[in-house]
């Protein structure tokens, strides 16, 4: 008797810990607006939390963030509060039959959130002297109540159930789309209905096992029976598949043999699974006591399950106990003011340690202008000088919150200070224009994003924005105003005949600061805000003067082409702006800001002349100087400037001698120069003269009051400007304009993308081996983002035995497979460029389809036939040429349709799917092939799913409304009584009985005898006593238990529908007052469509008769007279 020596069957630990995390973290001071992108901008280890696809990246995770408003709601947590543990509950054993009985302690009477009870599986399998291991189970009773309560409570599922039914769903919802359907959108009837299909089309349960279900399974040794039901239900269905997929009926009554199912269903929690080295299973009972209950919380937990002997023992293993008990109060915390996020994981292979979360946010909202948007950057109308709140970036705005604030900005110190909205406006667009930056689109010249995370001046932090847009600001008598250095018209001029007689004072600026490098560093959004360094040199300078750097941080600078402008700002204004001027004026310092620019000539510098005249003549336009000047050749034409109360104003001139200048130009316009009077001021520019530079106003001081000149002498201390520097920063993008060195490469950061959770996955039994021998799968599967490498793990679902290999692709082989028809598990895990896995998909007990399918047929046509109302799908070839079968079976999906099994002949080729308006009609044909076809097996052999999408606007005519509605109401309603001698039934105060209620329908051209059970209209009821917003109740005339029932006769050549009293199957009253409506549908069984007529709508009249009883006699009298 030789032979090889068969295998052991090991399965392997499939019960794991299902641990949940939750985190409170504070992002800011609140308001913020949010994250820039939604889940897109939130990221969990590095990776966005939902993909680019839409998919969430994270299947187990919660977020909630809160903005920070002063009146957000409390801050919940979903794990509770503070946790308190039942010093009875720790580490107590669980013998069979024995119960544990606890009670909350007196001081958590009202406070009790949830109730956690962690159960220590040590050890769960089953065994045999042949070393095989198989999953076991354990059957406990776990049940809690109020003290004082005689009703139990019981708890049937814990966090691992959850779990699996996650899985399960994954698998129904591929096998929905493998059929053209979509699970999400059915109801939970239908998804019931579905869900029996499959496991009938699986061979995880029978027809036979259905039946035997709901009749009842009676075991005559113990003369009970297994919870007779009228029809399958959800919680048998699953229960039936547990106890057909496990065989585990046996083991469970031989742990209990007085169980029933009905304890199994609504009493009993069943852990199966195995375990070898132990897993927390958690429950978690959620109590919702009120502040002043006075009851504590009773909890029994007794195992059901027997305890195994001392031979079982030595191959099996069913120990479990009770780890903690814990009393979670519930904990509301209230953050006003601050942005929250609060996050709830379960621990995976994911999160098997907290990972670092962050996020890209819209954050401060501060106040803006009514009338500006903050994302276009534009203005609607003319602005009232009004505030809203928004969020923006927009540096003038910041600014300005910084200073208005009343919660911590300098508004809450100083209550009365106010901030001058004419400069505000002006810095408000200085900043928004756009400008084109290195890559050639359009951005703001100035934004401020920044992230403060250390305390510092506040006075110093205002000072640091204003720098970011190169203002400053000055308060004057309570009022801030912001003055920016950017181009500006020069208002006025100062020469030798204006200042004091101390004359200019000139300085140069040192060496060392005009600098010929500049380092700019920034967090750069295109390199996922990772630190960047940037350089602006100026080689010539470097040439020259040698090698003199500078490095700086530009705050709240995110993006390359911003961050060389502030570089090459700096670099332009030390180099070019390196003149300064000093010098005393009276009353001037009463009418200039700071950052004005003017004129300042200076006959010693070459910039300009100037002087101070005696008299000008309107009708010669000669202008007669107090001093003389040189004289300069005659046909050479200077520049005189003169001030205006609106500003400068500048003629041409010649001229005459040393103390007379000739104005040029036509002889009417010199009565125009009204202002050139005696001791007027004028700057000469032209020929010889060079012309007057341009200064800035930097800094003014004040002189005291108490001096000589009564605090009206003003020292102005002055800057030579750069009036090219301006132009130059706008346009840094042109190298032929700019005369620097530009670091100006743009590294993009490429964040991986990432890869999305496999779907439509196909799992194939190939008809030949591979090279070697074995058996092969064809796994195909499809992927929005494809990941660079899948982990896939397929399991034997009999054995437990698990295989495992790596892909490359979302097409490939797996060997070796099992054997045919052996139903299998699938998981795939993408694992991204950096070696993270994400999450997983997990098919449960799926049958390899045969690669057969692969060649099914063909899709000839999609049309929509109005003859045959609907789409129609038409196919190719019969593939009884590549294998028999038996007969078709059609599913299919329409806007206002599902349905599944539609049974076809063989000799079938097309399908017409009911008309059901515009959308999508999808449509899946299945071959059944049974025994008697000889191919060894019996199955179902899918085709490919055909979408057809159906714009239904040009043939959407609905039916013509019901008409001749009419209706009559009375108060008692006369029935036959058992003693035939009849009765009056009164209907309640204010209602009434319907007597008799009959409309026309149109022609739908159905089998009258039928036609109510194709429900070709509708019937609905309100007791408002007005139709605007009401609620509407269907009234039933079709089924096993209507609410009212129909004849249908033809009236006319239409059907009329006909309700009345005897055709109540009980005493239904109806509010008088109130409303009927009724409309004709086009779909038979009852679908709305777009084809349905209007609603038609009749009131309940309020004055109705009674009805009385048949008396012969009064007939005979009536008649008589």
């Amino acid at each position: 008797m030789g032979g090889k020596k068969k295998s052991p069957t090991m399965t392997a630990d499939n019960l794991f810990n299902q641990d949940t995390v939750e985190l409170g973290l504070a992002i800011c001071e609140g308001t913020i607006r949010g994250l820039t992108n939604g889940l897109k901008t939130m990221y969990v280890g590095g990776t966005p939390v939902e993909s680019e696809t839409g998919e969430l990246n994270f299947q187990d995770l919660g977020i909630s963030i809160k903005q920070g408003y002063f009146d957000d709601q409390p801050t919940r947590y979903l794990m509770g509060g503070e946790a308190s543990i039942l010093n009875t509950a720790s580490s107590v054993s669980l013998p069979a039959d024995i119960t544990r009985t606890f009670t909350t302690p007196t001081s958590f009477r009202g406070t009790l959130s949830f109730i956690d009870i962690r159960l220590l599986v040590q050890a769960l399998y089953a065994g045999d002297s042949g070393g095989n291991v198989y999953e076991s189970s354990v059957l406990l009773e776990v049940k809690y109540r109020k003290t004082g309560d005689t009703e139990w409570r019981y708890v049937l599922k814990g966090t691992q159930e959850m779990i699996e039914y996650r899985k399960r769903v994954n698998t129904l919802r591929q096998e929905a789309a493998d059929r053209g359907l979509n699970f999400d959108l059915m109801s939970d009837e239908e998804q019931l209905e579905f869900e029996l299909t499959v496991l009938k089309t699986m061979k995880n349960i029978t027809t036979e096992d259905i039946t035997a279900f709901n009749e009842g399974m009676v075991d005559s040794n113990r003369g009970g029976s297994w919870s007779s039901v009228l029809r399958p239900t959800t919680q048998n269905v699953r229960s039936l598949k547990f106890l057909k997929r496990h065989s585990i009926l046996a083991d469970y009554r031989e742990q209990d043999p007085d169980l029933t199912l009905e304890q199994l269903q609504t009493k009993y929690m069943a852990l199966h699974g195995k375990t070898t080295s132990g897993y927390i299973h958690e429950i978690c009972i959620p109590i919702f006591d009120n502040d002043d209950d006075t009851h504590d919380w009773e909890i029994q937990i007794t195992r059901k399950s027997r305890e195994l002997n001392a031979n079982e023992k030595k191959f099996s293993g069913k120990e479990i106990s009770i780890e903690s008990i814990a009393l979670i109060t519930e904990q509301e915390r209230s953050y006003s003011k601050v942005a929250t996020c609060q996050v709830v994981a379960q621990h995976t292979d994911r999160f098997n340690q907290i990972p670092d979360f962050s996020g890209e946010f819209d954050g401060f909202m501060c106040e803006v202008p009514t009338n500006y948007n903050p994302d276009t950057r534009t203005w609607a109308g003319i602005w009232d000088g009004r505030f809203k709140r928004a969020w923006t970036n927009n540096n003038a705005l910041i600014l300005r919150e910084l200073i208005m604030n009343r919660d911590w900005g300098k508004r809450s110190v100083e209550p009365m200070i106010t901030m001058d909205n004419t400069s505000l406006f002006e810095a408000i667009k200085w900043c928004d224009e756009e400008l084109k930056d290195l890559s050639g689109e359009m951005k703001p010249r100035h934004t401020f994003n920044m992230v403060v995370q250390e305390q510092q001046s506040l006075d110093d932090f205002i000072t640091l924005v204003a720098g970011t847009f190169h203002g400053s600001v000055r308060e004057v008598m309570g009022v801030n105003y912001i003055f920016i250095d950017r181009p500006k018209t020069p208002k006025f001029f100062v020469c030798p005949e204006t200042i004091l007689q101390t004359d200019f004072h000139f300085t140069m600026a040192d060496l060392q600061t005009q600098y010929n490098e500049i380092k700019v560093s920034f967090s750069n959004a295109d390199n996922n805000y990772i630190e960047d360094r940037r350089r602006v040199i100026d080689e010539k300078s470097i040439v020259r003067n040698g090698y003199i750097p500078y490095s700086f941080q530009a705050i709240g600078v995110t993006n390359v082409t911003e961050a060389l402008r502030q570089a090459a700002y700096i670099l332009y204004t030390n180099r070019d702006e390196n003149i300064f001027a000093t010098y005393s004026q009276p009353r001037l310092g009463h009418l200039v800001n700071l950052y004005d620019t003017f004129y300042l000539a200076c006959k010693n510098n070459g910039w300009g002349n100037s002087a101070r005249i005696v008299s000008y003549d309107s009708r010669t336009g000669i202008i007669t100087l107090r001093d003389p000047i040189l004289e300069l050749p005659e046909n050479d034409v200077y520049s005189v400037t003169y001030h205006k109360p609106a500003g400068l104003e500048t003629i041409q001139v010649k001229t005459l001698d040393g103390l007379r200048l000739q104005v040029v130009g036509d002889v009417s316009e010199f009565t125009k120069h009204g202002y050139l009077v005696e001791e007027t001021p004028i700057i000469i520019a032209g020929g010889n003269y060079g012309a007057p530079k341009t200064f800035r106003v930097i800094e003014m001081n004040q002189a005291d009051s108490n001096d000589v000149a009564q605090g009206e002498l003003f020292t102005f201390k002055t800057c030579l400007v750069s009036t090219s520097k301006y132009s130059k920063l706008d346009n840094i993008w042109d190298e032929e304009n700019l005369d620097l060195g530009l670091e100006k490469e743009l590294v993009i950061y490429k964040r991986e993308k990432t890869p999305s959770k496999p779907k439509n996955i196909r799992l194939y039994a190939m008809d030949k081996g591979n090279i070697e021998g074995q058996l092969v799968y064809k796994l195909v599967f499809e992927a929005d983002i494809q990941a660079p490498e899948y982990e896939v793990i397929w399991v034997n679902e009999d054995t437990g035995e698990i295989r495992q290999t790596y892909i490359q692709n979302t097409e490939d082989f797996l060997a070796p497979a099992f054997a045919y028809n052996i139903p299998v598990s699938i998981k795939i895990t993408p694992i991204n460029y950096a070696g993270e896995r994400m999450d997983s998909v997990i098919m449960q007990r799926i049958s390899p389809s045969s690669f057969i399918q692969s060649q099914m047929p063909n899709l000839i046509s999609m049309t929509y036939d109005d003859s045959l109302g609907g789409v129609t799908f038409t196919w190719s070839a019969d593939p009884v040429d590549i294998f028999p079968y038996a007969y078709i079976l059609v599913d299919y999906r329409s806007p206002s349709n599902t349905k599944t099994d539609v049974k076809l002949n063989k000799e079938a080729r097309s399908f017409t799917v009911p008309f059901g308006g515009s959308g999508e009609y999808v449509i899946q044909i299945r071959y059944v092939v049974t025994p008697l076809e000889g191919l060894g097996y019996s199955g179902e052999v899918l085709g490919s799913v055909w979408t057809y999408t159906l714009d239904a606007g040009n043939i959407e005519t609905k039916l013509s409304i019901p008409t001749n509605l009419q209706l009559n109401m009375v108060k008692t309603l006369a029935v036959a009584s058992a003693n035939n001698q009849g009765e009056l039934i009164p209907a309640p105060t204010g209602y009434g009985f319907i007597s008799s209620f009959s409309f026309n329908i149109p022609d739908r051209v159905v089998n009258l005898e039928v036609a109510s059970n194709k429900q070709p209209f509708s019937l609905e009821y309100t007791s408002a006593s007005t139709t605007a917003g009401a609620t509407w109740t269907e009234l039933t005339y079709f089924g096993d238990n209507p609410t009212l029932k129909a004849n249908v006769s033809v009236v006319d050549g239409n059907p009329k529908i006909i309700l009345q009293k005897s055709d109540l199957t009980s005493s239904q009253t109806f509010r008088l007052g109130g409303w009927f409506r009724v409309k004709a549908r086009y779909v038979d069984g009852g679908y709305d469509s777009v084809k349905d007529s209007d609603w038609v709508m009749i009131q309940i009249p309020t004055n109705v008769p009674s009805e009385s009883l048949f008396n012969p006699e009064d007939v005979y009298e009536q008649q008589l007279n």
